[in-house]
C-alpha cells in the first residue's frame, strides 16, 4: 500500500499508480466565442476556434520536444484542468476544449478523438486573476484494459 500525507494512493497488490507515458502542456481560457454556450456567428466562431487551435499546436509542440516516446497513442484519458478567479461551468469549458483535442490528432499524439479513443475529463482549480490557464494532460491507457480513476482532492490514475 502506497501512502501520502495519510492517504491512501494505490494498494500495490490490486493496481499500479501510473507511470505510463505522460503529455503536459498549458493554453490560455477557451475564448467566449467558442464556449458552449456561445452565440457566436458561424465566421466568428472559426476565427477563434483557429486562434486558439494554434496556440494550442504551439504549446503541445513545445511539451512533445521534451518527451520521447511512441506516438500516437490508441487510447488515453486527456484531462483539462482551468484555473479561473472565478467559478465556470465546466461543461461549457470542456466544449471550447474540442480544438484542442483536435490539436492532438492533427500533430499525431491520437489516432482519433472518438469515444473509443479518448475519456476527457475536466476539472477546476481557483487562483488569481493572473494565472487564469488551462493545463492539459493526456496519459497514454493504450496497454491497459481497465483504469480506474479516483477524484479526490487531486487527480489520480490506478490501473
Amino acid at each position: 500500500m502506497i501512502q501520502k500525507n495519510g492517504k491512501i494512493l494505490a494498494n500495490t497488490k490490486q493496481s499500479k499508480i501510473f507511470s505510463g507515458n505522460l503529455i503536459t502542456f498549458s493554453t490560455d481560457l477557451p475564448p467566449a466565442q467558442i464556449r458552449g454556450n456561445h452565440r457566436s456567428h458561424f465566421r466568428t466562431f472559426r476565427y477563434h476556434y483557429k486562434n486558439f487551435q494554434e496556440q494550442g499546436i504551439v504549446a503541445l509542440h513545445n511539451a512533445l520536444l521534451k518527451n520521447n516516446f511512441k506516438l500516437p497513442f490508441k487510447k488515453a484519458i486527456v484531462v483539462n484542468t482551468f484555473y479561473n478567479n472565478r467559478l465556470l461551468d465546466l461543461d461549457n469549458f470542456g466544449y471550447g476544449m474540442k480544438c484542442i483535442q483536435d490539436v492532438l490528432v492533427l500533430q499525431n499524439v491520437l489516432i482519433d478523438d472518438d469515444a473509443l479513443s479518448i475519456t476527457p475529463i475536466n476539472r477546476f482549480r481557483k487562483c488569481t486573476k493572473n494565472e487564469r490557464r488551462v493545463d492539459v494532460m493526456v496519459f497514454d491507457t493504450t496497454n491497459y484494459k481497465n483504469v480506474s480513476i479516483l477524484a479526490d482532492s487531486d487527480f489520480l490514475l490506478m490501473l
